[in-house]
């Protein structure tokens, strides 16, 4: 097979590229990248991978939009039969190409209709859609960052969920009862709060920190 590059064609060697070599392919990759849940450990990393999944979102969408626009010209292209541009897959190698710098197609022989299309392509995705996608990814970056620990809890309890739900229903069950949320959480002596959450006590030296500010909610003894 022969692709085209900038000054003719260059012979690319024929490659036996199975369906199987794929998916170990594929299958590796998720494999190793699931590496990354360990990052949750530490509170920073943990902010920072949740900060970087949500940016992806970004990037997905506008990736979904990029592609959508490169179909449309290069259906566009090849229906023009421009040189470099005579087929469908041809033409989407070329923009994709074009797109990213990597020995763009020639465009000697292109009419002036074909350099039209592709360099209104060009503004669109290169000056338009790739900085929109820069900026969306800075401001995005920049909301996430205010709340880095309490996202970083938030991805740390996504990621025990997943991992718990690959577990047995029996050993959920007896970890559940280990917990003893049924068990009313105590405010005080003889103040039995709501059930469902771990107590964990408050030293006492919070009290005599100029910041403090009292509890400003009445409490009664009692059942909840």
């Amino acid at each position: 097979p022969s692709c085209p590059l900038r000054g003719g064609y260059v012979n690319l060697p024929d490659v036996d590229i199975s369906w199987r070599m794929v998916l170990n392919a594929i299958t590796t990759f998720s494999t190793c990248i699931q590496f990354v849940q360990l990052l949750t450990i530490n509170d920073k990393l943990a902010a920072f991978t949740y900060t970087i999944g949500r940016m992806f979102e970004d990037v997905y969408r506008n990736l979904l939009v990029i592609s959508i626009i490169m179909v449309s010209f290069a259906a566009t292209l090849s229906v023009m039969r421009e040189d470099s541009f005579q087929t469908f897959d041809v033409s989407i190698v070329g923009l994709l190409r074009t797109i990213v710098g990597l020995h763009s197609p020639s465009t000697t022989y292109v009419s002036s209709p074909g350099a039209f299309v592709i360099i209104l392509f060009v503004v669109i995705i290169d000056i338009g859609f790739l900085n929109i996608l820069i900026a969306q990814l800075a401001l995005a970056y920049e909301s996430l960052t205010k709340e880095t620990a309490g996202f970083s809890r938030m991805n740390r309890a996504f990621t025990t969920v997943e991992i718990e739900s690959l577990m047995p229903l029996a050993t959920r069950r007896k970890i559940f009862l280990e917990l003893q949320f049924d068990q009313p959480l105590e405010f005080d002596n003889g103040d039995s709060g709501p059930s469902g959450g771990i107590q964990v006590l408050e030293p006492a030296s919070v009290r005599a920190d100029p910041r403090y500010v009292p509890d400003r909610i009445m409490r009664f003894t009692g059942e909840a």
